[in-house]
Formats: structure tokens, C-alpha cells, sequence
């Protein structure tokens, strides 16, 4: 499975930014990490433009080496352009990031819930 964490983390979700890193710590420990087991991205995104890649797919085989990314991600401030980082999570399926065509694909969001802009 290639599984993509994307976060939010603008203005409104500055509170909540430890809870979301601490859930996807505690998801990452359970998992085994590989290129023939589950792999994982991390997408963080606040306002328009404001999204990127804390890691791709192909990034980490370590599950201590990846929670450790995860709880060194820098929160961004700003609004909230939810759609526009789904779209953006979901290139990092793509094979040159380390996505796999025979893999389940899953994005999991973190947010409070509350985007400015509702259009995929």
C-alpha cells in the first residue's frame, strides 16, 4: 500500500498541528515500511501555493527515521486550500516519487475541517 499523509497546516489548524503529528506517528510505528510493503508520503498545505512534500513515497524504509520527519514538520500558517492539496497529494502516487502501479493507494487527511475554497 502507498499511503500519503497530507496535512493541513494553516492559520486555523496552528492548535491542532501536535495532535496531527502524533497520530500519524502512532499510525507509521504499527506499519512495515519498504518498497515491497507499505510506503509513505508526507503532503503538507496551507494557503494557494502553499502545499509541498515533506518526503515521498520512496523516502523511508525506517519507521523511526520516518516519524522523525513527521515531527519536524514545520507548521505553515495561512489559509486553507484543501482541494488544491488533494490534487497535489494525489501526483505523489506518480512512479517517479516511488509510487507503485500494483499498490492500494490511500490519502489520509488531517484538518480541522474548515477550507476557503470547496472545488476539486
Amino acid at each position: 500500500m502507498d499511503i500519503v499523509l497530507l496535512m493541513d497546516f494553516s492559520g486555523g489548524a496552528v492548535d491542532k498541528r501536535d495532535t496531527y503529528v502524533e497520530l500519524a506517528s502512532s499510525l507509521i510505528k504499527d506499519l512495515h515500511l519498504g518498497p515491497f510493503d507499505v510506503q509513505i508520503a508526507m503532503v503538507r498545505y496551507s494557503g494557494p501555493g502553499r502545499t509541498n512534500t515533506a518526503f515521498h513515497l520512496k523516502k523511508y524504509t525506517n519507521t523511526s527515521d520516518a516519524i522523525a520527519a513527521v515531527m519536524n514538520a514545520q507548521h505553515m500558517g495561512g489559509t486553507t486550500r484543501t482541494g488544491e492539496a488533494i490534487k497535489f497529494a494525489i501526483n505523489e502516487f506518480d512512479e517517479k516519487y516511488g509510487g507503485r502501479n500494483s499498490a492500494k493507494k490511500m490519502i489520509i487527511l488531517f484538518t480541522d475541517g474548515y477550507s476557503q475554497v470547496y472545488l476539486l
